[in-house]
């Protein structure tokens, strides 16, 4: 039995120093595999930060740019509706003074003739 116990006790302190060390070396490896993976994650979170700080620039310049041309729309479509109407007004008041031009020297009393259209006779 000297010889087993002496050839366990050998494997022993040879599995001990080869546990030890397999731990060191398997901590170095995972701390560099670790160092690796989040430096390259940060390297991916950089990249998809800045497309997207790209994108989100892109967005807003659009954004500013059809508000612009709305509001330049809005303007020019305000005016001509507006001009529209004073031209209409305009016509309106060309038009009843040329009626009232005509019925001056016609010697025409409206309110007659549209009561007469009516079929009252005042």
């Amino acid at each position: 039995m000297g010889f087993a116990a002496e050839f366990l006790a050998s494997l022993g302190g040879a599995t001990v120093i080869l546990f030890a060390l397999s731990n060191f070396l398997g901590k170095v490896w995972s701390e560099r595999i670790a160092r690796q993976t989040i430096h390259k994650f940060d390297v991916e979170i950089q990249t998809l930060r800045s497309s997207s700080e790209t994108a989100l620039e892109q967005v807003r310049s659009l954004n500013q740019l059809t508000r612009e041309e709305r509001q330049s729309f809005h303007h020019i479509s305000q005016k001509t509706y507006q001009d529209f109407f004073e031209n209409r007004l305009l016509t309106y008041k060309e038009m009843l003074a040329l009626q009232h031009e005509y019925a001056t020297e016609l010697g025409e009393d409206f309110v007659v003739e549209e009561v007469e259209g009516w079929g009252v006779h005042i």
